[in-house]
């Protein structure tokens, strides 16, 4: 059917790698802070990051800014943004610098009192980038598909400014037709938005952002009238994302929580919890996907670092771009996976129209991880193989072959479309085309 449609032939080169949610119905994978202490997890990251350092520059690239809402697009606007972050970036680094020569040399107190003037010199300087901490992206009324039962929200990544959020925003809004909230991410240049990963990622410290991401999607959720909640999230926001969920797991009932719908790009997030749903089948939130560049540094420290590991909980579909370079959100994300037009382009160049590949590696991996300690929580040590190894073994026979479009449920959103509408009822949700995202 989507050869008809498409044109694309089903013999096109895979060039998508998938790896299909992980299921855990005996719920023996654990995020890494149930596992290691924060000093642990910290040392981990700083190593990591330090090895990654060399691939840094990767995400700029490419550099090729053709469209206005490029971040690298060299308009009025952009280039002033452009030469602040490098301006504070290159003041943080004097700054750290500074610093870490007097803890060396200086005696404590003085040392703390200058490493804190420090930090509010570096307020001072990223305080023109930042704005209201909730953005509303409109579109032509006559042009956008709007429902008030349905909230889009979106949460931005590292080194962008309210300009920057705008502009996502608006993107965002053009491809999918539909309103948009962004949730700022302050940024605090290139030095000190690594800095902030490190120390939330190792020791799940709720920043600012965290709280306000917590607040409104609180609100949203609890919110009767309101019945979908679509969110997005870019590099940082996906740490911002994660940290938020695990509180509101906590607070709300699992009926609420089953609204939201959860879409990464670029994830710097070492963890994604989506527990069981009552009747055990699969996980609260029914739809999680996670999407990557494969040169991208950025997800090679976080989502693509964390699902390497079958002990790690990581929810959600990975959708791996294996030509993929970069790590912007317009520039080398929109525009590249989702961009406009692509839901009618027959061209197989296109994302949406590559076929997948089933990482077989990764659920094998996962399988045996989870035979072996489901064997180790028997009497005897001699189990039955895991229900949940078996399921997932099954994806890979169901999902190969498929296109980018028939599987990615985001796709089906675009140009105003609503997944569940071409659908006969009985496939709903039923987990056939959009298998739950645990």
């Amino acid at each position: 059917m989507a050869e008809q449609i498409t044109g694309v032939p089903r013999s096109a080169h895979h060039r998508v790698r998938l790896i299909p949610s992980q299921i855990d119905k005996e719920s023996i994978s654990s995020q890494p802070k149930a596992r290691d202490s924060p000093l642990k997890r910290l040392r981990r990251d700083l190593r990591t990051c330090l090895q990654l350092l060399p691939e840094l520059p990767n995400i700029f690239r490419p550099l090729h800014a053709p469209r206005p809402t490029d971040e690298l697009y060299l308009g009025k606007r952009s280039i002033l943004n452009l030469v602040g972050l490098v301006l504070v970036s290159l003041l943080e680094a004097i700054l750290l610098l500074i610093s870490c020569l007097s803890i060396l040399l200086l005696p404590g107190a003085i040392s703390c009192c200058l490493c804190l003037v420090n930090l509010r010199i570096t307020g001072w300087a990223c305080a023109p980038f930042h704005g209201p901490a909730i953005f509303h992206a409109e579109l032509d009324p006559y042009n956008a598909r709007y429902s008030t039962e349905e909230r889009w929200i979106f949460i931005n990544g590292v080194v962008v400014t309210s300009y920057g959020l705008e502009q996502n925003c608006r993107q965002l809004a053009e491809i999918f037709r539909r309103p948009i909230t962004g949730i700022q991410n302050r940024t605090f240049g290139l030095i000190g938005d690594l800095l902030e990963c490190i120390i939330q990622r190792a020791f799940s410290y709720n920043t600012y952002d965290v709280r306000v991401a917590y607040d409104y999607l609180k609100k949203v959720l609890v919110d009767p009238g309101v019945q979908k909640v679509v969110l997005i999230c870019h590099s940082q926001g996906a740490i911002v994302a994660s940290l938020a969920l695990d509180m509101l797991f906590a607070d709300l009932p699992a009926k609420q929580m089953a609204k939201l719908e959860i879409f990464t790009f670029g994830s710097a997030a070492d963890h994604f919890n989506n527990p069981l749903n009552d009747a055990g089948t699969g996980g609260v939130i029914r739809h999680i996907e996670h999407y990557v560049n494969k040169n991208d540094p950025v997800p090679q420290w976080g989502v693509l670092r964390s699902i390497s590991n079958p002990k790690n909980k990581y929810a959600g579909r990975v959708f791996i771009c294996g030509d993929g370079r970069g790590h912007l959100f317009n520039q080398h994300y929109l525009s590249q996976m989702f961009p406009l037009g692509a839901e009618i382009s027959p061209s197989n160049a296109c994302f949406v129209n590559h076929t997948v590949s089933v990482d077989k590696r990764v659920m094998e991996a996962r399988h045996q991880f989870v035979c072996q300690e489901a064997n180790k929580l028997t009497p005897n040590g001699d189990g039955p193989s895991s229900p949940s190894g078996t399921a997932a073994r099954g994806a890979i026979g169901f999902l190969t072959g498929m296109l980018v479009r028939e599987v990615s449920r985001l796709s089906q959103y675009m140009a105003g479309r609503e997944p569940d509408a071409a659908r006969p009822p009985e496939m709903r949700d039923s987990g056939r085309l959009a298998t739950p995202s645990r």
